[in-house]
């Protein structure tokens, strides 16, 4: 899922769309009304847009007027970004039809808890439906992992094939007995590098198909959260 963002300049919108990584959600960043309709013939799938109408040089509430004038563009779904009190404006974005609103400053702790909230009644959003990004490693990338289980006394080592804010795919480099490695097992600590940065997860295996397995990750740390999150973002973001 794609969402357009249009701040006014390149290194707020980035800071929102890695935020959006970790909900599984690729951002757009675009700085001007025109760059962010170039960005609505470019990526067919954006559904959503988070604008910012204070700035003039973005022209945010003309692009949104613009989206909703337009059968094409009409539906996406806006949230604004801004520092007026609502109260004050709160006719124009009824009539706009805009969904929600997070607050200037941009804070990354309280800037994420405004998009949670927001990003949860949108349809698309549901857990159910929910679709991680998933990126696989360059070729020539050392991404390896290497973690214990229970009853299995050695270190078990596998190569990353693909990773997302949600888990991982690995190649197992030696398989241990099947007995071991088994479908709903827990994995207390995985050891894992991306960008030269250690990260520790832990998760439970959810499929093993030989040297294949598939492993969710628990509820991440913030620092762990962090660091995947710029690992996708930064390979995204050079697609």
């Amino acid at each position: 899922m794609e969402i357009i963002v249009l701040e006014r300049t390149k290194e707020l919108g980035n800071a929102l769309a890695l935020l959006l990584v970790t909900f599984g959600l690729k951002g757009i960043p675009v700085c001007s009304r025109a760059e962010a309709m170039d960005a609505l013939q470019h990526y067919p799938d954006i559904q959503c847009g988070i604008i910012d109408i204070d700035n003039k040089s973005t022209e945010g509430l003309e692009f949104i007027a613009d989206i909703r004038g337009n059968d094409l563009y009409k539906d996406i779904k806006i949230i604004i970004h801004t520092a007026q009190k609502i109260n004050k404006i709160e006719s124009t974005l009824i009539q706009l039809g805009v969904l929600g609103s997070i607050f200037k400053p941009f804070e990354e702790t309280r800037t994420l808890h405004q998009l949670k909230k927001i990003l949860s009644s949108i349809y698309f959003f549901g857990a159910e439906k929910r679709s991680h990004i998933r990126i696989r490693p360059e070729p020539d990338e050392i991404a390896r992992v290497h973690f214990l289980i229970k009853y299995y006394p050695h270190l078990i080592y596998g190569k990353i094939l693909d990773i997302s804010m949600g888990g991982m795919a690995l190649d197992l480099l030696k398989s241990p007995p099947a007995a071991y490695v088994k479908e709903g097992i827990s994995i207390p600590q995985l050891l894992f590098t991306l960008d030269c940065k250690q990260i520790s997860a832990s998760g439970i295996i959810k499929l093993v198909r030989g040297k294949l397995i598939v492993i969710h990750f628990h509820p991440l740390q913030n620092n762990a959260k962090t660091a995947i999150a710029r690992y996708i973002f930064k390979r995204i973001s050079a697609e």
